[in-house]
């Protein structure tokens, strides 16, 4: 059976430390991401501001970065084109790792798309997941 993990992403909290727990977290359940049929970590990119705190481009790259170093492999961002615009300021920074968006139309099987891509440029990861992934625009 094919599976993956995901974190819901804490704007009040360093992205380092996310992931640290995170990972301690999955890893004590024999998670590794790298196991057959393990796809990569997903991070839930959805929350602009908690406890008064803004989210950062930082706050999404650190716990990246810390996940990336940990399994060999980047985590996939669950983020959508207006969020990345209206909280994270249209930043391409994040361009780098691959997205699996929210979409309103079904997408073809084992597809996925870079950040790039839903900030409006042209891109694609070539990874691969399950046919739930979004191939579609950004709603």
């Amino acid at each position: 059976m094919i599976h993956t993990v995901f974190h819901w992403l804490d704007a009040s909290e360093s992205g380092t430390s996310q992931a640290e727990f995170f990972l301690k977290t999955v890893h004590r359940y024999g998670f590794t991401g790298t196991h057959s049929g393990e796809l990569a970590p997903e991070l839930n990119v959805e929350e602009c501001v908690r406890d008064g705190q803004h989210l950062t481009v930082q706050q999404v790259s650190d716990f990246m970065e810390r996940a990336r170093a940990d399994t060999g492999e980047a985590p996939t961002l669950y983020i959508r084109r207006p969020f990345v615009e209206e909280c994270l300021g249209g930043t391409r920074a994040l361009a780098k790792y691959p997205v699996r968006s929210p979409a309103t139309a079904p997408a073809p099987p084992n597809q996925t798309r870079s950040l790039a891509a839903v900030a409006g440029t042209s891109g694609s990861t070539g990874r691969t997941a399950p046919s739930t992934v979004s191939a579609g625009g950004m709603p």
